[in-house]
This record gives structure tokens, C-alpha cells and sequence, in this order.
């Protein structure tokens, strides 16, 4: 994602890109026509669906995560939009570093690696996303959570 971002602006070098990353609310699956109002948040964003937690469920009034039930080993997260910016930069200031009082998130982040399969090694790890919570990382990093793209 990153350098595809930065291939496509002339004045991008890769070091100074971030991956940027929102999960939104609702679920998408195979053949069904996205007919939500809630577009990307940036141009070029791509939406992933399909991905599977593992070691904790997603919690859609609070958008943060939360403990699985017990007994449930995979949750399934909803859509995922994923984007590239400059370090810095707001999405939504047309491209104009932040100034003054920056708009704080309301939970802390952990930081979940998305692997491709559940056999965790570097060759199937794809890359990491913020995902609000409010416990913090150490707590879900401890309980080896993170996104599955096949729980097989």
C-alpha cells in the first residue's frame, strides 16, 4: 500500500508514508452490491472484508475490541478501509500539516498484525493495524491476538 501510494504522487518519498487504517461498521460480503453511504475516508483507500480476529471479537457500538465469548476462537471483523498519507498530514486538511490542537483519538491503539494464515511466522505476516481498545496494547499483545485472512 505504501508504495503504491507513493508511486502515484510525484512529491512522496516512501520513508515520509504511513499506512492509515479505519474499520467501519457494517459488513460486506462476496456479491453483495455496496450500496453504503460511508465512501472511503481518502482517496485511493481500498476496503478489505473477510478478515478473522483471533483471541478477541470487535465490538460495533464502541468500535473497539473486546473479549470473545467464550469458546469462540474466530471473530470476523467488519469492513476494513485501508489508505496511504504522509507522516503528519491529516486526511482531511487538504494536505496541510497539523497545527494547534490536533484531534486526539478517544481510545488507544493496539497495534495487530495480519497474517495470511494462522501458522504465525514472518513469511505470513502481511502488515500491522491500529485497532482502537480500551485496555491498551500490552493487553491484547499478551492474549497473541491479530487478524487472520484464512482461519484454515
Amino acid at each position: 500500500t505504501r508504495s503504491h501510494a507513493s508511486a502515484g504522487q510525484a512529491s512522496w518519498a516512501l520513508d515520509r508514508v504511513e499506512t492509515r487504517t479505519e474499520v467501519r461498521g457494517y459488513d460486506f460480503t462476496a456479491g453483495q452490491m455496496d450500496g453504503r453511504d460511508e465512501p472511503p475516508s481518502e482517496p485511493r483507500a481500498v476496503q478489505v472484508y473477510g478478515l478473522s480476529l483471533d483471541g478477541c471479537a470487535w465490538s460495533r457500538e464502541e468500535r473497539v475490541l473486546v473479549d470473545a465469548k467464550y469458546g469462540q476462537l474466530f471473530n470476523r471483523l467488519p469492513v476494513l478501509v485501508i489508505s496511504a498519507g504522509l507522516i503528519g498530514q491529516r486526511p482531511d486538511d487538504g494536505g496541510k500539516k497539523e497545527r494547534g490542537a490536533a484531534k486526539q483519538m478517544q481510545y488507544p491503539t493496539f497495534r495487530c498484525p495480519v497474517y495470511k494464515y494462522p501458522n504465525r511466522t514472518d513469511n505470513n505476516w502481511i502488515f500491522d493495524v491500529e485497532l482502537p481498545c480500551k485496555e491498551g496494547d500490552e493487553h491484547w499483545r499478551l492474549r497473541g491476538v491479530c487478524l487472520l485472512c484464512s482461519t484454515e
